[in-house]
């Protein structure tokens, strides 16, 4: 029984639980911040501001067609534009038989080639 009662607590927790996650983490004399939401960087700012921070620019998120792009130009410069653009694709078919969707294979492969 008391199992059950937590068990419903736990749902109920998670279920009102704030979803914004908000780390900052100290490397050297620089603090990083790592926020999953546009909410939680707008709780952080006025913090922030306090403390006389410059916030930085605004990162975007690539396409998958802007990140097959610049995987291709990597590959090409690479191994050259026919065996470039072959053997990126051929890694993308790889993936997407192993059970990936495209856009997965692809932000995959860039994030292993590529790394940002």
């Amino acid at each position: 029984m008391l199992g059950v009662l937590i068990w419903i607590l736990r749902v109920v927790y998670a279920a009102t639980a704030s979803p914004h996650r908000i780390s900052i983490t100290r490397e050297d004399n620089l603090y990083r911040v790592y926020v999953n939401s546009e909410k939680g960087v707008v709780m952080l700012r006025p913090f922030f501001a306090s403390l006389g921070a410059e916030e930085p620019p605004k990162y975007r998120i690539l396409s998958t067609g802007e990140l097959y792009n610049r995987l291709l130009e990597s590959y090409i410069n690479v191994y050259g534009s026919f065996s470039g653009k072959m053997r990126l694709d051929e890694e993308i078919r790889r993936l997407m038989s192993a059970g990936k969707s495209k856009d997965e294979a692809i932000r995959e492969i860039y994030k292993r080639e590529i790394g940002r």
